[in-house]
């Protein structure tokens, strides 16, 4: 069932008016903490779900009835299959959860593309995402994986937001980044553009890449007066490569876990949600117990 922008505003509304509050399933315990995103108008959990390393419409939908209202995709995982199981698990619940998802700039952007090529190149990549998806809209839509300070200030980007946004096919915007992302974020800061930033952040100040074996690492003290500085801008923060490092114990006598290590992330107020990646049923549960600890 595809699920129109209308629809959703009212489920919304209906949502809003009961405090946002859904419905738990017998023997649940207390609903999950949730965050306001920045500016953009929505709450969202403190714990979402990275959905990159599934294709289980099961696990989604154990993840919503869970408790879970936020969840990260992107139009490059898995050549689009990602975005397409989604679309099938959340298609009688899509007005309960907000969607991310992140598409990439062109192969030759910086400088070697007319900026109606990059253009059609954004608007092509948003209609795969919704067809794929059977949504009208995204809640969030980011740049997927930046490097360049240069590209927050490229007009023919903003532009293609701003209409995207006019037509009622995103809410938000904003951008990750795996990379540089202490400096991205303060230029963020300053062109006060973008709404959203997804970017890394963990107990440790670096991580290595589970799949790709890369690693980075960055000036923690530097990146947390970034984020506070960027929330108060009323920036919706977003963390990644949250348990990318090692396992973590917040309290004393506490076993270390890599759930822990998330939950060190969201105990942050300044951070609206974290979302690593669940690849099954029992990374999520892992997930979900620490974060009702």
């Amino acid at each position: 069932m595809k699920i129109t922008r209308k629809q959703f505003l009212c489920s919304l509304a209906g949502i809003a008016g009961a405090g946002f509050c859904f419905p738990q399933a017998p023997g649940k315990k207390e609903p999950l903490a949730m965050k306001e995103l920045g500016k953009t108008g929505m709450r969202v959990t403190a714990l979402g779900l990275g959905a990159s390393r599934t294709l289980e419409p099961a696990l989604i939908q154990a993840a919503v009835e869970r408790g879970i209202r936020f969840i990260d995709t992107g139009r490059s995982y898995m050549n689009g299959k990602n975005e397409e199981m989604l679309g099938q698990a959340l298609r009688e619940k899509r007005p309960q959860v907000f969607i991310q998802s992140k598409i990439k700039l062109p192969k030759g952007f910086s400088g070697a593309l007319a900026d109606k090529e990059v253009a059609a190149h954004l608007e092509m990549k948003l209609g795969q995402s919704l067809k794929a998806l059977r949504s009208d809209w995204l809640d969030v839509l980011l740049l997927h994986g930046i490097e360049e300070e240069s590209i927050l200030e490229h007009d023919e980007v903003r532009e293609f937001f701003r209409r995207a946004k006019a037509a009622g096919k995103i809410r938000a915007c904003g951008f990750s980044t795996h990379k540089n992302h202490v400096a991205l974020l303060e230029k963020a800061l300053k062109t006060g553009f973008f709404e959203v930033v997804m970017l890394p952040f963990n107990p440790f100040g670096g991580f290595r890449h589970s799949i790709g074996g890369w690693s980075a690492a960055w000036d923690q003290d530097r990146l947390i007066k970034a984020l506070k500085q960027a929330h108060a801008a009323g920036i919706g923060l977003v963390a990644m490569k949250t348990c990318s490092a090692k396992p973590y114990a917040r309290r004393e006598g506490e076993a270390p876990s890599l759930a822990g290590a998330v939950r060190w992330v969201t105990d942050n107020s300044y951070i609206a949600s974290a979302v690593p990646a669940m690849a099954n049923f029992t990374q999520m549960e892992e997930h979900l117990s620490m974060h009702r600890a």
